[in-house]
């Protein structure tokens, strides 16, 4: 019976019909539904399609980027131990004597010394298993793992048929440099001549052609054998699932992550003959294509090591890819439904409990809001900011657009110096990505937002303080702003405290006027109590992208700068440009020390540590290590390192003959860990024992 209902029960029906009733809440709430259900599916596809490519180029970015830095570390590596070798065939003395030796001239000295030459090179040279000086014609082999022997019992046993392989099909082999091959040596303990199992190594050689090649491949040659299992551990493993190749200019797979491939050619790998003679041809330094593989279909990332001629291949099998992309597809997926599940359930609801209520509130908030107090801003209080009510008509309520444009500048004007720090760093305007975005045709707004476009030239400035550890975090900040405000100059701040700029130069901005600006500048902010500074001016450049260069010698400018103004006996000079002193040009200017001389000085004030390096010294020149060794050996005509070698031996003679102390507190004392190297390298160097030469130089006339 229906009466016997209670009249506050609620029928189960009433909100139903209620809901049916008022059509504009019906209709409202199945455009809601079908909305979300449309929207939800489309952005679920396109956030799926955009994962999948971001994914696939992003591995495709990340094996380049590996390769690249794999790239530089294999190039370096082996044009290091190329060129310490090739200055040894061509400048040793005792190799150049040996060319020049007969048979019948070979003395025990002249086999001890070429030996013991081996010896020392494969000790010092990293990844060096053996070395070896093989002469046809003389029928004998200098090893520095063995004693001088003929040719038929040489240690490499399978250096003879290496050698004779690469003189029969010396038009194949001619563009490689480096050989991978197994090697057997004999074991010189044993009297039986037992041989050691094979092993792998990277063999390259210097050669002097024969004549005769038909009884002899060449008449000399100094042959080097790698390890190859050391050198493998130079190329990074991949993270993922695929594999990286170390591949000579005639195909043959040096070295191979994966350990499956060693010593294979790479058409045994990729199934297309055509791919690696395009790759040889090619003017691009890098690339990546799919190719059929012996693997299955993958995506082949390669880049070329220019030095040497090599080739690093990064073979990524894409059902390794395709199968990470549909693990992200379901996750999107259930993501997606996930969230469209709880935005029909929240939409259901709101719709009738909170977006009606809130529309109304928001129909209501116009003509209250006008009547109300509030934040204004009036701009005469220090912070810009007042609360309370409106006093007169010229106050306004508070901007968020200039809080917004504010935020944009400060990130615009990170972007850019960002951007300058890639440049100083080598990076050319159009391999920056973001360079490219914001400025594809590279304005001079890139730079300097005061600058025009009509620059004809740019000049690097670096700024650093008198004495080291002189600013503070606060300083450091002040002068960056500082300089924006005064001349609008983008700065960043490298290491060192020092602050760099890259400053456009124009027919009204020249470096005259640049250097006058400075100069005015430095005065007052030292007349402000703040600490000096120096500036350093490198040389100009053409095109932005030089501006490595021009940095360089910035620093150079500046770290002479500091050199003359912390000299109390000489006048102050604030400002200097690497023109005013241009070291190549001025050797033997005592007022302005070369970086050479100033190597020459932390050698002989550092001569007894034990732990000093040239990326120490160049660290506190503030040159990079491989600039400081070209302009060391411009100016002395030696290397750094032999330099300090040298400074070494001759301390070492000065205290065997003016103190009594034993040959390892010698060695101690000149910065040597291990004396029996200090002994051999005084013998080397000398010609004599420790012994034999303090004798000799204390011994009465």
């Amino acid at each position: 019976m229906i009466f016997d209902r209670q009249p506050g029960a609620k029928s189960p029906h009433r909100s139903k019909s209620r809901f049916l009733r008022n059509r504009w809440l019906f209709r409202l709430s199945l455009s809601f539904l079908a909305t979300s259900l449309v929207l939800t599916g489309l952005l679920m596809l396109l956030v799926s399609r955009t994962v999948t490519g971001q994914f696939i180029d992003q591995t495709d970015a990340a094996n380049r980027e590996l390769l690249a830095q794999t790239a530089i570390n294999i190039d370096y590596t082996l044009t290091d131990l190329y060129t310490e070798y090739y200055q040894l065939w061509q400048n040793d003395p005792t190799i150049q004597s040996m060319l020049q030796t007969t048979r019948s001239e070979i003395s025990p000295v002249l086999d001890q010394k070429l030996t013991q030459e081996l010896q020392f090179s494969a000790e010092q040279l990293m990844l060096v298993r053996s070395a070896h000086f093989i002469s046809y014609r003389l029928d004998r082999v200098w090893s520095s793992n063995a004693a001088p022997s003929s040719l038929a019992f040489q240690p490499d046993t399978s250096a003879d048929p290496f050698l004779h392989e690469v003189a029969a099909q010396y038009d194949t082999y001619r563009a490689d440099i480096f050989f991978a091959r197994k090697t057997r040596y004999t074991n010189a303990s044993d009297p039986e001549g037992s041989v050691s199992p094979e092993v792998d190594n990277l063999t390259f050689f210097f050669a002097s052609r024969s004549t005769d090649t038909a009884t002899r491949p060449f008449d000399d040659v100094l042959l080097i054998n790698i390890d190859r299992d050391a050198f493998s551990q130079l190329i990074q493993q991949h993270t993922d699932t695929g594999f990286i190749l170390l591949v000579s200019p005639s195909g043959e797979i040096v070295s191979d992550t994966s350990k499956n491939w060693t010593g294979h050619v790479l058409s045994d790998l990729v199934t297309n003959p055509d791919h690696f003679p395009r790759m040889r041809e090619s003017t691009e330094q890098d690339g990546s294509f799919l190719a059929a593989t012996a693997i299955g279909r993958s995506l082949v990332t390669w880049q070329k090591a220019s030095s040497m001629n090599f080739y690093l291949i990064d073979f990524m099998p894409l059902i390794s890819v395709y199968a990470e992309v549909n693990r992200l597809n379901r996750q999107i997926v259930l993501y997606f439904m996930a969230a469209m599940l709880l935005s029909l359930l929240i939409g259901l609801f709101s719709v009738r409990y909170l977006y009606k209520p809130l529309q109304n509130l928001l129909d209501r908030i116009g003509p209250i809001a006008q009547s109300q107090t509030g934040l204004y801003q009036t701009g005469n209080e220090p912070n810009g900011l007042s609360q309370g009510p409106p006093a007169t008509f010229n106050t306004k309520p508070m901007d968020e657009f200039a809080v917004l444009d504010a935020a944009y500048q400060h990130f615009a004007l990170r972007e850019h110096q960002q951007n300058l720090l890639q440049l100083f760093h080598g990076i050319a305007p159009e391999s920056s990505l973001a360079m490219k975005n914001a400025f594809p045709a590279f304005p001079a707004a890139a730079l300097d937002l005061a600058s025009t476009t009509d620059a004809t030239a740019w000049l690097a400035l670096t700024l650093m303080p008198v004495q080291e550890k002189g600013l503070t975090l606060q300083q450091m900040i002040l002068l960056g702003q500082t300089i924006w405000e005064k001349f609008r100059h983008i700065t960043v701040v490298t290491q060192d405290e020092m602050l760099h700029a890259l400053l456009p130069l124009t027919e009204e901005q020249t470096i005259h006027t640049i250097r006058t600006q400075y100069e005015k500048f430095l005065a007052e902010w030292q007349e402000s109590g703040q600490p000096a500074l120096v500036c350093g001016l490198g040389a100009t450049v053409e095109n932005p992208a030089d501006a490595r260069l021009s940095h360089r010698q910035a620093i150079i400018a500046a770290n002479q700068a500091r050199l003359i103004a912390s000299d109390q006996t000489g006048p102050a000079i604030p400002i200097f440009a690497y023109d005013d002193f241009a070291p190549a040009r001025q050797p033997n200017s005592l007022a302005q020390p070369t970086p050479a001389s100033q190597a020459k000085a932390l050698v002989a004030e550092h001569l007894a540590d034990p732990t000093l390096t040239i990326d120490q010294i160049a660290s506190t020149i503030g040159l990079s290590n491989g600039y400081l060794r070209q302009l060391f050996k411009q100016e002395t005509g030696q290397t750094l390192n032999d330099y300090i070698i040298e400074s070494r031996i001759q301390r070492a003679c000065e205290l065997l003959v003016n103190t009594s102390q034993t040959g390892r507190e010698i060695a101690s004392a000149i910065g040597f860990n291990d004396a029996r190297y200090f002994y051999t390298l005084f013998k080397k160097r000398t010609g004599l024992t420790t012994d034999h030469y303090r004798r000799t130089k204390t011994q009465a006339p």
